[in-house]
């Protein structure tokens, strides 16, 4: 085989391989694995491969996502958040390695349906609110966002001023989730969250035919089309801010690159329908939750932190954070090469859809409307077997753009690399973070960092934090309003002057930072440096590791940026600038 060029395709090892041996046929070679997934003719007399499962939590007798617990009755923060009747303990913190053993913030159930922690850094002036994914179960819903509320309250109460948002291995699932995050940041701004489907004749006939059904008040139809692309009635339409009145208003068409599209919707965020399709879940600033308390924190004053697996709902909630509220963000990762990198991943659409979903619209819209029959595919047999198939239903699109979001290029303002010190230790990427964002753009990889302004603060000394083990956790309580023309005050003062290490594996470090003259100073700060390596660590950070003799910065990262790793060619790197 050669290409129309002349060029031969590089012959490379292709691996087949299957993850699920239940009920599967046993499997001995290429041909049976041709035979049995391709063509779909498993023999009768095949043996049945077998497979041993993998102990069960209980059988354990402790949950593999916990790191420590305390039973149910004792005063944790997920026993004051919910309720339980469960004598099942209640998790702390994370068992996963990486992530502190001191949370400020617990969904209750973590691990189990919490998804949601908080942490204060040592710098008396940063809160992490860690979300690793949307996707929660109906259970946990209600918790999630009264979790997130709580965090902001608390970084408030606690006089923290910058925000790192945490979305490291979130591949998204409950939107609405995401956008009820966005408004307890931004409850003031409204989301916007635009999108659209391709108009053609399948498409029509299915939306015109369940929407028909879901607007005589069928309460099958309602039940199970409610949110539905196909059901018009539980939309907005974005030109005119109203619900649409029928399936034609919202079909369109209209003409865009020679291609057809409906008309760009917006989901109606104050409709109880939405919002029992969604688990229950009622959006900050919406519905019963209409009292909102003023805007927590300048978008300034706020990072995003992900690693290039951020899809789905966690896409739109970086959407809407970023380029709806402008929030600054930072991506982690990526091919060991220099340059920009995206902070969204994934189709970065609207709405997931299956093939198994397709087939029960099908199905459903034939079943109610027999006229419709002639209109859908009768025979959707393939020659080759495939057990699901999923794609994008809806584009999601921005306000006054018609294109689609996932053919728009999204590069973070700071993309920084992976070292030893920082991927088994989040305290450090968060410090790395900070460093990077607030102190020294070098630290960003070679020509992945956009301009960005410092914020700026006045002299005025914080008054102490307050005491957060007797703080009041009424879910009910609004944010304490903030008046930024008296209240400001300056985010490096409360770094002068080391605290205490809250552990053995910190040591007082002199963090390069500039005041307001530009002038490079040191300020001395907590930094976990050499956690875990062998070597002595400096008095700035450094790690002199004895097998090579080199230095490395308390992340990790290189001394020298030869490579592009520390800021590029003619970038000065802070972390080695200081002599020992």
């Amino acid at each position: 085989m050669a290409f129309e060029n002349g060029t031969e395709p590089l012959t490379l090892p292709w691996l087949a391989t299957y993850t699920i041996a239940d009920d599967t046929p046993l499997i001995t070679s290429g041909n049976d694995y041709y035979q049995i997934f391709v063509l779909g003719q498993a023999p009768d007399a095949s043996p049945v491969a077998t497979f041993t499962p993998l102990p069960t939590a209980t059988a354990l007798g402790t949950s593999l996502a916990f790191a420590t617990a305390e039973p149910t009755g004792t005063a944790s923060l997920g026993d004051q958040a919910a309720a339980t009747t469960s004598a099942v303990p209640q998790a702390t913190s994370w068992e996963y390695f990486p992530y502190p053993p001191n949370p400020i913030t617990v969904q209750p159930n973590l691990g189990d349906g919490g998804v949601v922690t908080g942490y204060f850094l040592n710098d008396n002036v940063t809160a992490v609110l860690s979300i690793p994914n949307f996707d929660i179960n109906s259970e946990s819903i209600v918790s999630f966002s009264t979790s997130v509320g709580e965090f902001i309250r608390d970084s408030k109460i606690a006089r923290r001023d910058r925000i790192i948002i945490d979305l490291q291995r979130n591949g998204g699932s409950g939107d609405l989730l995401a956008v009820d995050t966005f408004k307890q940041f931004f409850p003031s701004v409204d989301p916007f969250g635009g999108s659209r489907l391709r108009a053609h004749d399948t498409a029509n006939v299915l939306g015109n035919t369940i929407s028909n059904d879901f607007g005589s008040s069928n309460a099958t139809t309602r039940d199970l089309f409610a949110g539905s692309a196909w059901a018009a009635g539980t939309f907005i339409n974005a030109e005119t801010g109203q619900n649409f009145s029928s399936w034609a208003e919202l079909f369109g068409p209209h003409l865009y690159n020679d291609d057809y599209f409906t008309t760009t919707q917006r989901d109606n965020l104050s409709s109880v329908v939405l919002d029992e399709a969604a688990g229950g879940i009622v959006v900050y600033g919406f519905g019963n939750r209409t009292a909102t308390s003023p805007q927590p924190y300048d978008a300034k004053n706020i990072i995003l932190l992900a690693d290039g697996t951020c899809s789905s709902a966690c896409a739109n909630f970086v959407e809407l954070m970023h380029h709806q509220a402008g929030v600054r963000t930072v991506v982690v990762g990526g091919l060991p090469e220099v340059g920009p990198m995206q902070i969204p991943s994934g189709s970065r659409g609207a709405e997931a859809y299956s093939s198994f979903a397709l087939d029960d619209d099908i199905s459903f819209a034939a079943s109610i409307n027999s006229t419709a029959t002639s209109f859908l595919p009768q025979n959707r047999d393939i020659e080759f077997y495939i057990t699901y198939a999923g794609f994008n239903l809806r584009d999601a699109v921005r306000k006054n753009n018609p294109t689609p979001l996932q053919f728009q290029n999204s590069p973070a303002d700071c993309r920084i690399f992976y070292t030893k010190e920082t991927v088994y230790n989040f305290e450090n990427l968060w410090n790395y973070v900070i460093d990077a964002m607030w102190r020294n753009p070098s630290l960003c990889v070679a020509g992945s960092a956009t301009p960005f302004e410092a914020s700026t603060a006045s002299n005025s000394p914080p008054a102490p934090p307050a005491q957060l083990s007797e703080r009041s956790l009424d879910t009910t309580s609004d944010i304490e309003p903030r008046n930024d023309d008296e209240d400001e005050f300056d985010l490096e003062e409360r770094q002068l002057g080391c605290p205490v290490c809250p552990n053995a594996r910190q040591t007082c470090t002199k963090v390069p930072s500039c005041d307001r003259s530009g002038r490079q100073v040191l300020t001395p700060a907590c930094r976990t440096v050499c956690g875990g390596f062998p070597g002595e660590c400096g008095l700035y950070g450094h790690c002199t590791f004895p097998s090579t003799g080199g230095r490395r910065g308390a992340y990790g990262d290189e001394a020298a940026d030869a490579k592009g790793y520390g800021g590029g060619e003619g970038s000065r790197d802070w972390s080695v600038r200081f002599p020992d």
